[in-house]
Parts: C-alpha cells; structure tokens; sequence
C-alpha cells in the first residue's frame, strides 16, 4: 500500500444491484464498463473541492440510460447529502441515526464519509468532524476513516489531534509509509 495514490479510489470492481461494473475514480475522473449490459460510461470533471462529485453523476446516468441499475443505497446518499444541503440546522445526530438505522452496514461507512465530505464541501468543518468521528467509532479497522479525520486535522492545523489518527493508521498499517513521515515529521515539533 503507497499514500502516495491516495488521490486513485483505485480500479476496482463496482456493484449495483448484484451487476458488475469495473473501472476506477479518482477526484476528477470516473470509468464504468458493465460487460453485462453493454455500457461504457467515461466521465472527467474538474472535481468539486474536497468531494468527488463523479460517482454521483455516473450512478445517475447509469441508472437513466439502463433503470435496472438504478440503485436505491445511491438515492437514499443523494437524498441525505440534498439535505444536508439545504438545511443549514439539519441535526448531524438525526442524519447520523437515519445512516445507522435505514442504511445496510456495508454501505454505512461510504455514507459517513460521504456526508462528512459533503460537509467540508460546505465549509462546515464542525459537522464533518461529527461525521467523520463516529465513522472512525463504528468502523475503528477503517484505515480511511482515520484517513478522514486526520486530514481534518491537518487543515485546521491541529497537530495532536493529527498525530492520533496517524498513529491509528499506522497501527492498522504498520508498511503505511506517509503516516510513519509525518509521524516522525510532527513528533520532532
């Protein structure tokens, strides 16, 4: 594993409704190929901030051109994020109970880390910690909620706090090279 491809979500198989994508994302770039039903879908953007608004775009294309792989665990993010958006009061708790209770367990993390995501997108940093921080309690062997929380840190400059989740990271990823860095680079300050 190399940090230095954090910025590739990787080629990877994806799945919507029991159907095989493959293809990759990264912040500004997604590829689906569905051999299934013979549909390549390319897609390039100039990213949005912190977010990679692409995966939305490619789920909702998808699911026009070919209804069967509409797929309602996107909908349900899409209709969450929508509200997050338009409410500047939405209670973090309620939306964080509404992932917990409605959302099935494999698809409860991406959901967190979404909405924190969308929320930093948002400038509101406070709800993103909320998001991120009880993504790193209900997934703790999650390199990337780690990974979320201490890149929060980082952009508000909060060394320790940072210097925490590095060291979780690390220990869940004892070859991970950027954390034993930057461990090593804030532990001398």
């Amino acid at each position: 594993k190399n940090d230095d491809y954090d910025h590739l979500y990787g080629w990877n198989t994806y799945q919507i409704n029991e159907k095989k994508a493959y293809g990759i994302s990264s912040l500004t770039t997604s590829i689906r190929v569905f051999p299934t039903h013979d549909i390549a879908l390319v897609l390039l953007t100039n990213g949005y901030k912190h977010y990679p608004i692409q995966n939305e775009l490619v789920n909702t294309i998808t699911s026009i051109i070919e209804p069967e792989l509409r797929d309602e665990n996107e909908l349900l993010f899409y209709q969450l994020s929508n509200r997050l958006i338009t409410s500047k009061s939405a209670d973090v708790s309620t939306l964080i109970n509404i992932v917990m209770t409605n959302v099935a367990k494999e698809w409860r993390e991406r959901f967190l880390r979404g909405l924190g995501n969308k929320s930093l997108q948002l400038g509101n940093k406070g709800r993103a910690y909320d998001f991120f921080s009880t993504n790193t309690k209900e997934f703790p062997n999650s390199i990337q909620a780690h990974k979320d929380l201490r890149n929060l840190f980082l952009s508000e400059r909060q060394i320790p706090q940072a210097l925490k989740s590095l060291k979780k990271i690390k220990e869940l990823d004892p070859y991970n090279a950027w954390a034993t860095e930057l461990i090593s680079r804030f532990s001398k300050n």
